[in-house]
């Protein structure tokens, strides 16, 4: 509970203090770009979502039980917490760093819809990390690896431009929590057999 509301005081004080200095420095310096615009592509929720579920019947061919529960549970984890995302995305109606640098508009528009005012909570980071602590929760000998990943995945939004860090913050805090809490609904721990 203390570190949800740590969390949630991380995204207030980027808000005021981080997201704007952020946005400015990366919009002026582009050295990355290349890099994370490759990286970001892992952010899409389509292709993880089209490779879990063509991995569930693959395992369902091999009658592979834990890694079929494995593999709905990380769909159902991406989806969720898109959901979610979505949701909110509409109600806060944040503007993107774009307007910001155009118009300078920063803030909310509340039930605001289009692409340009869905900016909170960042998708591409939830997405990153339901799907970074699902992996790292069903194979715990690589979950720093998985979670380094998404880490950089959500970065990459920022370094982009194409949301703010408190939008990565909150979207990364929304996948993580999806993962955790749909771990035990689909995965009992004593038939989690990798590690």
């Amino acid at each position: 509970m203390k570190s949800n509301i740590l969390i949630f005081f991380a995204a207030l004080f980027s808000f005021f203090v981080f997201d704007k200095t952020l946005a400015l420095f990366f919009h002026t310096h582009k050295n990355f770009a290349p890099f994370f615009h490759f990286l970001t592509q892992f952010g899409y929720a389509l292709y993880p979502l089209s490779a879990t579920l063509l991995l569930f019947f693959l395992f369902v061919l091999l009658k592979k039980t834990f890694y079929q529960k494995a593999m709905l549970y990380l769909f159902s984890s991406i989806v969720l917490s898109g959901i979610i995302v979505d949701i909110l995305k509409v109600i806060f109606g944040r503007f993107r760093p774009a307007l910001f640098f155009k118009e300078h508009l920063f803030g909310f528009s509340l039930f605001h819809f289009g692409s340009l005012y869905n900016s909170f909570p960042s998708g591409h980071s939830a997405t990153a990390f339901s799907l970074g602590i699902g992996l790292a929760l069903l194979f715990p000998k690589y979950r720093y690896f998985f979670i380094l990943f998404a880490i950089l995945i959500a970065f990459s939004r920022v370094v982009l431009t194409a949301h703010y860090l408190s939008d990565v913050i909150i979207g990364s805090f929304i996948g993580a929590l999806t993962s955790v809490y749909l771990y035990p609904k689909f995965i009992k721990e004593e038939n989690a057999k990798v590690s």
